[in-house]
């Protein structure tokens, strides 16, 4: 009995671990680590936003709903669109209210 549930014990902490691994690479996706100021750089110390470094990124104005096998394998933060963010709301007596992650620059659809 003990040792089957070390067993499992150890599986899980073995898939924990591989997990946070597979996560910081793809965090650490194209880390500029020659230490030279690239245009990126350049970009974001006069305060403007390199769009090159997100692949996925599109127009707010010419965003539109789609949730396709694209959208779902595709990291939110290699574009500027959140598909299907959910919401949990709670009760504070004044009505259902909850967050999203970000502020909204313009709500696509609301599905439920």
């Amino acid at each position: 009995m003990i040792l089957s549930r070390l067993k499992k014990w150890i599986s899980v902490m073995i898939a924990c671990v591989f997990t946070c691994g597979a996560f910081a690479l793809v965090a650490c996706d194209g880390a500029n680590s020659s230490g030279k100021n690239s245009a990126s750089d350049t970009a974001q110390e006069s305060g403007e936003t390199d769009m090159s470094k997100f692949p996925n990124y599109v127009e707010p104005e010419k965003a539109e709903y789609a949730f396709g096998d694209d959208e779902i394998v595709t990291p939110y933060w290699k574009g500027n669109v959140i598909y299907n963010e959910t919401v949990m709301l709670v009760d504070y007596g004044e009505g259902a209210l909850g967050n999203l992650q970000y502020t909204p620059v313009r709500i696509l659809s609301v599905r439920d």
